[in-house]
């Protein structure tokens, strides 16, 4: 999506013809390729660099030096944050349009059942063939039935597609996205599991879902 004129209101002349086409991709790039995605640099001199970095390498040669809280700082930020919180927004509603849809409408009890399920390790929250609901001998078993094709499920590639179209295309596998992504639909879905109506679990964070979305990231990792 192209920003407006009023968007890039204040930017240096020479960041704003390709802010929105090279700039903020290469942004989301870097969180979509982070190891730890909630370990980029916060508000300080360690983000200042940061950006830096990212607009050294789209506009070469300029001089800029970017400062704290200037224009080009508040905006990569601010684009940053909101693209992180993308994954727990988006989340909620791909789950809640989900359980809108038969046969879980208006059931409660439907509802919570597929939403434990969902929430299990080896569920349909994040693989695309996950272990059947009354499979629930240890992984150990030889009757158990393992999942297959993980971060495939329908509920993780909906929710992913938008933001890697909003990438710049790294060769990199972004590992980062699709942890959050994972964490995100894990709890959307978890929202629903205790009574199958939606209830609160706190922020999408670091603090609440920031170790979730590093084992996730280590997962993923495996499966490269």
């Amino acid at each position: 999506v192209l920003l407006s004129t009023s968007d890039v209101d204040g930017l240096p002349e020479f960041a704003r013809a390709a802010w929105s086409t090279s700039f903020l991709p290469t942004l989301y790039d870097s969180l979509a390729c982070a190891s730890k995605p909630w370990d980029l640099p916060g508000d300080g001199s360690d983000m200042v660099k940061f950006i830096q970095e990212i607009l050294d390498s789209v506009y070469p040669g300029t001089g800029y030096q970017v400062k704290l809280n200037d224009r080009i700082f508040s905006m990569a930020r601010d684009r940053i944050n909101e693209k992180r919180t993308y994954f727990g927004r988006q989340s909620i509603k791909i789950v809640t349009a989900f359980f809108a849809t038969e046969p879980y409408a208006n059931k409660p009890k439907v509802i919570a059942k597929y939403a434990k399920w969902a929430t299990r390790k080896d569920g349909p929250g994040v693989w695309r063939v996950p272990t059947p609901i009354d499979c629930v001998v240890p992984s150990e078993s030889p009757d158990y039935i393992a999942p297959k094709d993980l971060f495939e499920s329908q509920f993780v590639i909906e929710l992913l597609a938008p933001f890697l179209k909003w990438c710049k295309g790294s060769h990199v596998k972004p590992n980062g996205a699709v942890a959050m992504a994972a964490t995100g639909i894990e709890r959307a879905f978890s929202m629903f599991e205790k009574t199958g109506k939606h209830t609160d679990v706190g922020q999408f964070s670091f603090e609440r879902v920031g170790t979730v979305v590093n084992d996730y990231v280590t997962n993923s990792q495996k499966f490269s």
